[in-house]
């Protein structure tokens, strides 16, 4: 409770990126597989997305730096959005595929690192390391949850079921954060910490890195 207080958009933003990469992580290969990939192919696939997600992770983070870090969040649903939307109705072939596969990680990757950086802004110090845990709780059974409902989404759509679903979570938070930005006043520029690129650590470990957002 109290660290949705600190920051709503920062929590619910991170619980729900932690379904969307769950959901991903779990049934990913399965999408890939059931319109056609071979092995081969699917394991170009995955690894696509996770290129595209170490590629567009400081360029969005150090727009977050320069302005507003909730319109960064926002544009960067929307653009998670769009690509499952694509994925969803258009991509055919192994390219398009391939391409879909690195936007989508571009854009859903860089969400917790935004989510994270927007919270710390709004806690002290000495609260930051304790609020890692709960954040990493908060997305951790998110990443649990999301598989089990992507896999029903895939039962009853087919195998882009998987971006349906996907692209409901992003379009749940965007909603979400709208009204955020509307009821709220923006951090003033002085107080916002840069944005750090978050290797998936537990908080034990963020807390011996010098350069961790955490400490």
């Amino acid at each position: 409770r109290a660290l949705y207080k600190a920051s709503p958009l920062g929590f619910v933003g991170a619980g729900i990126t932690g379904v969307m990469l769950g959901a991903f992580y779990g049934l990913g290969a399965v999408f890939a597989r059931g319109v056609g990939l071979s092995f081969a192919g699917t394991a170009l696939f995955m690894s696509a997305t996770i290129f595209g997600g170490v590629a567009l992770q400081w360029p969005l983070g150090r727009l977050s730096d320069l302005i507003d870090r909730r319109k960064v969040i926002i544009g960067t649903f929307v653009a998670a959005l769009a690509v499952c939307a694509g994925m969803f109705w258009l991509a055919e072939g192994r390219y398009q595929m391939m391409l879909g596969g690195a936007l989508f990680g571009g854009a859903c990757f860089a969400l917790y690192p935004l989510c994270v950086a927007h919270t710390n802004v709004h806690l002290q110090s000495a609260e930051r390391v304790a609020a890692s845990g709960g954040r990493g709780l908060v997305c951790s059974l998110g990443a649990a949850l999301g598989p089990l409902a992507g896999a029903g989404f895939i039962g009853g759509f087919g195998p882009r079921g998987l971006f349906l679903f996907v692209g409901l979570c992003a379009a749940t938070v965007l909603a979400f954060a709208l009204v955020r930005i509307w009821a709220s006043m923006p951090v003033p520029g002085t107080l916002q910490r840069r944005y750090q690129v978050l290797p998936r650590t537990t908080p034990a470990a963020a807390s011996l890195d010098p350069l961790s957002p955490e400490t």
